[in-house]
């Protein structure tokens, strides 16, 4: 049980009990005396006089004082007692008594103490003690006494709190005339207590993480202290080791935050702003500490996705100037999260033009570019540009993929072009019919239609019996003195190059003849043909 605070008790040297006693019982016998004196147990022939309050039987106050009083006919005198010092200054417990000035023989009466207490504190162990002579026999007490012993009875009454009034009552009576004395003292124990308030100390620490971010992305973490005891903490701390791949902002490993005072039930919020350097898990455990010496720990995960795009391109080995040819790209996103925005760029080297494009692509300064969008994780697109050459040789195209916060990927591929010759014989005569004895021209024109030099040109006309070779001129010597006429090799046709010769016939007999001239060639297989028809007449 607490024991309540006293405040200021003047712990006063007690006297003893036997002092007390003999002063008491002594002063009692004759006060009471004086205030019963007048009338006697069992007169008739008139009434005592009423008792008068008497003053304490010494003139310094010191022992019991005595007043009487009558209640319901009946005659009381109450005496009083302060205890330890007998004197109610510099005493805690007053102990008053009230009896009855007389009683009959045999007829049960009862007396009662009131203990009370001086003090605006409580005060404890109070024990009340009452002797009383061996003519009264007792039959109740209320409450009962803890102990009864040779004529001594004694109550344990604990405590009593501030100004607080307890009753004792006792009932017995008399079976012979006489006196009957009746004698209390009362102890008590001044207890000078002071309250210590016993507080705990505690900390609560709470880490909280974005969940799942994308790499590029902050990760917000919040580190939340809180003092969750009842006492006040000083210099708290918190510090957070980060894990590997896992940074400030600014570039730092750890985080140390002073936190300074906490009053009990008082939190603070610190957000920091972390970024990854690569995807994976992050688990760490942060601390908070406190001068007091408590401490507390905190963990929080986050995961930490990218995405991660690959390019590839595909193309014909070869194509044929002139000729479209397919150059197709491969986006594929092989990370563990979405690609937005992904886009392709190829970029056209000189002489190359775009044709057609499939997936959306445009063509603007020199380079196609596809919006392909978000690209999930796992998942790929296929675009192709068609495009043409205006020269022979290898053409390369190169393209570049971003999307987001993945990192570019680049992919190129070659085709390479080749030019073809494609040959165009031409024959005509000039002057058709002719008459026999004039002269025919026949003009014979070699174009190279197709996109690579024709070489090694050779050509021979064929004359029938009614014609006779006259001259021949033109991209070579021509030469002849029957059938067939011979025309010096060409070595080189460009492409859309010409080559053209005249050759001047006679007509010598009449008739449908017929002048046939062959051409071959390093790009020709087979020898190309041509005959002109002429009416000689």
């Amino acid at each position: 049980m607490k024991s309540p605070r006293l405040n200021r008790i003047h712990v006063v040297a007690a006297f003893s009990a036997a002092a007390i006693f003999i002063s008491g019982c002594a002063q009692q016998q004759q006060q009471r005396q004086q205030a019963s004196a007048g009338g006697t147990h069992g007169s008739a022939s008139k009434a005592a006089p009423a008792p008068k309050a008497s003053a304490p039987a010494r003139a310094d106050g010191y022992g019991p004082s005595y007043s009487s009083f009558e209640e319901g006919g009946s005659k009381f005198v109450r005496g009083s007692m302060a205890f330890p010092s007998g004197r109610l200054e510099g005493s805690g417990l007053l102990l008053e008594k009230v009896v009855p000035a007389e009683a009959m023989v045999g007829v049960p009466f009862t007396y009662r103490y009131h203990v009370k207490n001086l003090t605006p504190n409580s005060i404890h162990q109070v024990m009340v003690t009452d002797r009383v002579t061996q003519n009264f026999s007792a039959t109740s007490a209320n409450p009962k006494p803890a102990t009864v012993n040779g004529g001594l009875a004694t109550w344990a009454l604990d405590s009593l709190g501030p100004n607080e009034t307890k009753v004792i009552t006792v009932t017995g009576s008399s079976s012979e005339e006489g006196t009957v004395t009746t004698c209390g003292w009362a102890t008590y124990s001044p207890i000078l207590c002071e309250p210590i308030k016993i507080l705990k100390p505690a900390l609560e620490l709470v880490k909280k993480l974005t969940p799942e971010a994308i790499i590029c992305d902050p990760v917000n973490m919040t580190l939340t202290v809180r003092n969750s005891g009842s006492s006040t903490l000083h210099d708290v701390s918190v510090s957070d080791e980060l894990p590997s791949g896992l940074t400030t902002s600014d570039g730092k490993t750890s985080i140390t935050s002073p936190v300074g005072t906490l009053r009990p039930g008082e939190s603070k919020d610190i957000p920091v702003a972390l970024k990854a350097g690569r995807p994976g898990k992050f688990d760490n455990t942060a601390k908070a500490t406190s001068r007091e010496g408590v401490s507390a720990q905190a963990s929080a995960t986050t995961v930490v996705r990218q995405a991660v795009i690959s390019l590839t391109c595909t193309a014909p080995s070869e194509r044929f100037l002139g000729r479209p040819g397919d150059f197709c790209f491969k986006i594929s996103n092989t990370g563990d999260a979405a690609c937005p925005d992904a886009v392709i760029e190829a970029t056209l080297p000189a002489g190359v033009t775009l044709q057609s494009s499939t997936g959306g692509g445009t063509a603007a300064g020199g380079k196609v570019t596809w919006r392909v969008g978000t690209l999930g994780a796992g998942q790929s697109k296929e675009v192709c540009a068609t495009v043409v050459s205006a020269a022979a040789g290898q053409v390369s195209i190169s393209a570049t993929a971003n999307g987001g916060c993945a990192k570019p990927a680049t992919a190129t591929c070659q085709t390479t072009y080749r030019g073809i010759a494609a040959v165009l014989l031409e024959v005509i005569d000039v002057s058709d019919p002719i008459e026999v004895g004039a002269n025919e021209t026949y003009e014979v024109v070699v174009t190279n239609q197709g996109t690579a030099p024709l070489t090694n040109v050779k050509l021979s006309s064929k004359l029938e019996a009614s014609q006779q070779f006259v001259s021949g001129s033109g991209s070579s010597a021509v030469s002849g003195s029957g059938s067939p006429i011979t025309y010096g090799t060409v070595a080189s046709i460009p492409a859309k190059g010409k080559a053209s010769w005249k050759v001047v016939v006679k007509a010598t007999k009449g008739g449908d003849v017929r002048f046939h001239t062959i051409l071959n060639s390093d790009q020709t297989e087979r020898p190309v043909e041509e005959t002109e028809s002429t009416h000689q007449y």
